[in-house]
């Protein structure tokens, strides 16, 4: 009974109410397109449910395949560009080079890229001593360490027996260069032995890293991610400070190799201004030695001047043309009185013939050039004597300096 009733009333309701189409038709004229999901009837919604909710047909296998596709390219290019951070290399920009001789005394020498010294470090009060009156500056890297090494022989501090032995370590940023700098160095001071019969072994620390199987290039990686690309010189002092402090030696990487060897070799900067200002102090108050240097500082510019006096006349006399001007005509008067020549009674008729432009004028010339010419050795030879006189007493006064401020 209660079915048939209630089949009744739902006949009676649906045909009070619209139907379904009745009512989208209604809707579609108020509200147009807007027909929500939400507010569609549902069999509209089932119509529509083979799309998306932006209207668009469900992705092909196709362009499924071609965006993966994509994204694994994509991901590849960004693997590739990781490693080439990785592992990518860069080339090392020349560098100036630090040179640090180690004979205990221990010194630095920096020089340029064209290998021209441009300053010279004491590293011990030792060296301090061996330096002062040094004037290495625009010397070649080689000449300067020769000079270096040479006066620490002859003050005692290098042992020339076959017992004795001295180490140098070069150092700059790009590697060739590095290697080609101890490379010189090496023939140069092992020369230098061979030329005094000293037996003293001569280290290049660069060589035996080398023949322990390092190596340097004159590259180095674009991102270093922990990794080791300094070259043998900065590796070696990276290594040292680090074992001097306690530190890892990457600590270290980015320090000047002078600071590196300063804090290697103890420097202390109040004790090196100390003994630099006893010297000073002592060279002053030496009166003999302050003589001798002015008397070979007058005679080398003696020297250049009598050269320069020389070079003026023989333009003079070389453009003449059979005439000489007053002022020219002192000029040479002035060179050929010079006390140096010793002319006297041969000047009057040597300037005769000169002015007159006699026939036998060439002549004249080559016996002048030849008279010149061994005055010149004469002063140079005084120069070379006075010279070496001076160098043995600076020697000798070092070493009563050493003998009495380090032994106090």
């Amino acid at each position: 009974m209660m079915n048939k009733i209630e089949r009744r009333l739902k006949r009676e309701a649906r045909t009070m109410l619209p139907d379904a189409t009745l009512k989208e038709r209604i809707r579609s004229e108020c509200f147009g397109d807007r027909v929500f999901e939400e507010v569609a009837e549902p069999a509209l919604v089932a119509e529509t449910a083979g799309t998306t909710k932006t209207g668009r047909a469900p992705l092909s296998r196709n362009k499924r395949f071609a965006i993966v596709v994509a994204l694994a390219l994509i991901v590849c290019f960004v693997i590739g560009m990781s490693c080439y951070f990785a592992l990518a290399k860069v080339p090392v920009a020349v560098s100036d080079t630090f040179v640090s001789i180690n004979i205990n005394p221990s010194f630095g020498i920096t020089a340029d890229a064209n290998d021209r010294v441009t300053s010279v470090t004491a590293l011990n009060e030792d060296a301090a001593v061996v330096l002062y009156g040094m004037n290495l500056v625009g010397l070649s890297v080689s000449d300067a360490a020769d000079r270096i090494v040479t006066e620490s022989a002859e003050l005692g501090y290098l042992d020339t027996t076959s017992t004795g032995s001295m180490s140098f370590l070069a150092v700059n940023e790009n590697g060739k260069k590095e290697t080609a700098v101890a490379n010189k160095l090496n023939l140069s001071l092992t020369a230098l032995m061979a030329k005094n019969n000293w037996q003293t072994t001569v280290n290049s620390e660069n060589a035996d890293y080398a023949n322990n199987g390092g190596s340097s290039s004159s590259y180095r990686f674009k991102f270093d991610f922990g990794r080791n690309s300094l070259s043998v010189g900065y590796t070696l002092l990276t290594q040292r400070a680090g074992e001097k402090t306690g530190q890892s030696a990457s600590y270290f990487s980015r320090f000047s190799a002078e600071s590196m060897l300063k804090l290697i070799s103890d420097y202390n900067e109040e004790s090196m201004a100390k003994v630099e200002s006893a010297l000073e102090q002592s060279w002053q108050n030496n009166s003999q030695l302050q003589d001798s240097y002015d008397k070979l500082q007058q005679l080398r510019e003696e020297h250049e001047r009598f050269i320069a006096d020389i070079e003026a006349v023989l333009e003079i006399l070389d453009d003449s043309d059979g005439y000489l001007t007053e002022e020219e005509r002192q000029k040479v008067r002035d060179l050929l009185s010079h006390p140096n020549l010793n002319l006297d009674g041969a000047l009057d008729k040597l300037l005769e013939m000169i002015f007159s432009f006699a026939e036998d004028i060439e002549d004249a010339y080559d016996n002048i050039a030849d008279l010149l010419e061994d005055i010149l050795d004469k002063i140079e030879d005084s120069i070379y004597a006075l010279g070496s006189d001076l160098k043995e007493e600076i020697d000798n006064w070092k070493k009563d300096f050493l003998e009495d401020v380090f032994d106090d």
